[in-house]
């Protein structure tokens, strides 16, 4: 059980910080886009990050490798969701509450203390920041 919850947190959090740049550079302006990509982002990070799960146990765990996989797929789609319901503005702050929401699951399933939650949103805000600050600073928001 405990490495479902390492390989659902690792993933999941990969997930979702990473497509916050994708959302910065094109989202509120190109939904269809923004789609497109985090789609691709989806399919090609699940299987990364399963495919290297897997070769970093020597293929002892598909089960780790499966969950770590399809976690950073969720992680990557669930912020997109919002652009297929919404638009512009009121799209970007539900993805964003998508986002605070997928770090509120990390930090219960981390455990209940302050520590853990200080830590996990202290993470999530730093790995978030820089993905879109990137986005940002390339201009591509623009």
């Amino acid at each position: 059980m405990a490495l479902d919850i390492r390989e659902t947190t690792f993933g999941s959090f990969d997930g979702c910080t990473s497509v916050l740049g994708i959302i910065a550079a094109v989202g509120v302006t190109h939904q269809h886009a923004l789609l497109l990509a985090a789609v691709g982002l989806a399919v090609s990070s699940g299987v990364g990050m399963a495919g290297g799960e897997w070769l970093s146990d020597n293929g002892k765990s598909r089960t780790a490798a499966v969950t770590i996989g399809a976690a950073t797929s969720l992680g990557t789609v669930l912020p997109v969701i919002p652009f297929l319901l919404l638009s512009g503005t009121v799209a970007l702050i539900v993805g964003i509450l998508t986002v605070l929401a997928i770090g509120a699951a990390i930090s219960v399933a981390r455990g209940n203390a302050a520590k853990d939650w200080a830590q996990t949103f202290l993470i999530l805000a730093l790995a978030s920041g820089a993905s879109v600050l990137t986005a940002l600073l390339l201009g591509a928001a623009g």
